[in-house]
């Protein structure tokens, strides 16, 4: 379920509420395990990442997360070690572009963090 809401987020960025709440419920259900979680977060880096047909899909990964952020006590801990674990394992195999879309990710989530 979190996959599809996912790839729907960056098919359909104009039905981000849809998608997200959706998303949204799934985590925060009590059945959702952690290591599900973690697996969440790790997607959602690698979308941002690899991902460019526009910047809608960084800002919208990254309004999710700040979402997330809010609904889950453990999500921001998560996404932060898993966000340094991915740059540390993958930035020499990124390409420009992919390094973009991932520091585009990054300034969306602290400007949503921030505000």
């Amino acid at each position: 379920m979190i996959q599809v809401g996912l790839e729907q987020l960056i098919l359909e960025p104009g039905e981000f509420e849809t998608w997200s709440n959706a998303i949204r419920e799934r985590t925060t259900n009590p059945s959702f395990k952690i290591d599900a979680l973690k697996i969440a977060v790790e997607m959602i880096i690698q979308l941002a990442a690899f991902t460019s047909s526009s910047q809608t899909v960084q800002y919208n990964l990254a309004k999710l997360c700040s979402f997330l952020c809010r609904d889950l006590q453990t999500f921001q801990d998560d996404m932060i070690a898993s966000l340094l674990s991915f740059h540390e394992q993958q930035r020499s195999n990124l390409s420009d572009q992919q390094r973009k879309n991932l520091l585009l990710f990054f300034a969306e989530i602290y400007e949503k963090l921030e505000s």
